[in-house]
């Protein structure tokens, strides 16, 4: 009977951490041309899956974009729009990277907003909704998932003053079948933010918006696409580290004592093992800690020595994805080596001053 109990606790522990829908293969020709022969593999294993939301994504962004007109800067930044958001509520995991982005988001544009951080045993705290993937933020009585698409409709309704509702209207639903050959429903256009006509005042000529606009989405989708599956295999490399991320966890959640005993004790093997075939699965590294040094290396290289974010002088969405991403090992091993053995550290400490202190509403 202790023993189903154990069971019982360790399978929703181990399966919720980083559970989230499989991102969108990477269709850049940028970040194709620069990975490795395996990830190019593994990218189009995944293509066909990923074909029908690309395209109807590039149609809506070309589209939506070609209304901005005027001369001058050439980087994407969101300057602080004027938000009509109601308060929203964000229910999340402690130490999640994907709620990390959404977390990111809210806070840098200083939206009012309400954490709940979620038992990943009972998930009591969600028992409203159906599906129980995380992040999940409800604002306006609607329930959106998915960190991607939930900053793509929040950006979207701050630029165009439009309702959260109207806003979902541009990412519509789209049947699917996984690489595993499983059938699941994902939104199109999830990595495009939809500008209206009132844009053209953000001083971007025609080319250089669909240039930068173009930077900003094929670096978000590969924070999904690559960055964010080098984190378990790195936080859960050694039965110590998979240790220390679930104490880390578990002081954070609503767990209850058994629930805690379980996390830090048992839940560490399970998960020290699905680290390990998280780096086959997407192709990492041995030491998969090369594997994320090298991410954040090729970060750092992007953005360049001319620009202190990749927006320019303020963050764009892609600098809050990566920043977000890459919070929730703050506090763990895993975080103090990628500041010292990667270019990361000054840009990560430039971001985690202005996302603390967001700009001055407008």
């Amino acid at each position: 009977m202790q023993c189903g109990r154990l069971r019982k606790a360790v399978r929703p522990v181990v399966l919720s951490l980083y559970r989230q829908p499989h991102p969108l293969p990477l269709s850049s020709s940028c970040l194709y041309r620069h990975a490795s022969s395996s990830t190019k593999r593994a990218h189009w294993s995944r293509f066909n899956r990923g074909a029908i939301l690309g395209s109807l994504g590039s149609v809506a962004g070309l589209a939506t974009a070609f209304h901005c007109y005027t001369t001058s800067t050439v980087y994407c930044s969101h300057s602080a729009p004027t938000s009509s958001l109601p308060r929203l509520t964000l229910y999340e995991y402690p130490s999640c990277p994907f709620c990390g982005k959404v977390r990111a988001f809210c806070d840098y544009n200083n939206l009012d907003y309400t954490a709940v951080s979620v038992n990943p045993v009972s998930r009591k705290e969600i028992q409203f909704s159906k599906s129980k993937k995380l992040p999940l933020i409800v604002v306006d009585g609607e329930k959106i998932q998915d960190s991607s698409l939930v900053v793509s409709v929040l950006q979207t309704s701050m630029e165009r003053g439009l309702s959260v509702a109207e806003c979902l209207k541009f990412y519509p639903p789209v049947n699917v079948t996984t690489t595993e050959g499983e059938n699941t429903t994902e939104r199109g256009n999830k990595y495009f933010i939809m500008y209206g006509e009132e844009s053209q005042s953000r001083g971007l000529g025609q080319l250089s918006f669909l240039l930068v606009s173009r930077e900003e989405r094929e670096w978000r989708q590969w924070v999904d696409d690559e960055l964010v599956h080098t984190l378990p295999p790195n936080i859960y490399r050694s039965l110590s580290e998979a240790r220390q991320t679930m104490t880390a966890v578990s002081g954070k959640s609503s767990m209850t004592i058994f629930q805690r005993f379980v996390a830090r004790n048992i839940g560490p093997v399970a998960l020290y093992y699905i680290g390990k075939r998280n780096i086959k699965k997407y192709n990492l590294k041995p030491d998969a800690r090369e594997s994320l040094y090298d991410c954040c290396n090729q970060w750092v290289e992007a953005i360049g020595c001319d620009r202190q974010f990749m927006g320019g002088a303020t963050p764009n969405l892609a600098d809050l994805a990566v920043y977000g991403t890459l919070s929730a090992t703050e506090g763990l091993a895993t975080f103090t080596d990628i500041q010292t053995h990667t270019k990361i550290g000054p840009w990560y400490s430039a971001m985690r001053e202005i996302v603390d202190t967001p700009p001055p509403m407008t």
